[in-house]
């Protein structure tokens, strides 16, 4: 619930939105994203192994 225009999206912009729309609405119930790789690391051997990702509730 928070919109930024900023240079590029990063961790730390994530971090400033997610801080302010705490502040303004409280703790959520749950955080939820989407499937950009902003969010997920697609180099071949990045994080020590693969895993495949879960089917979404759709793709199940």
């Amino acid at each position: 619930m928070e919109l930024r225009v900023v240079e590029s999206e990063t961790t730390f912009e994530y971090f400033q939105a997610t801080r302010r729309c705490l502040e303004r609405r409280g703790k959520p119930v749950a955080f939820y994203s989407d499937k950009h790789s902003v969010f997920r690391v697609h180099q071949s051997g990045a994080t020590g192994g693969t895993r495949a990702a879960s089917p979404s509730s759709v793709g199940r």
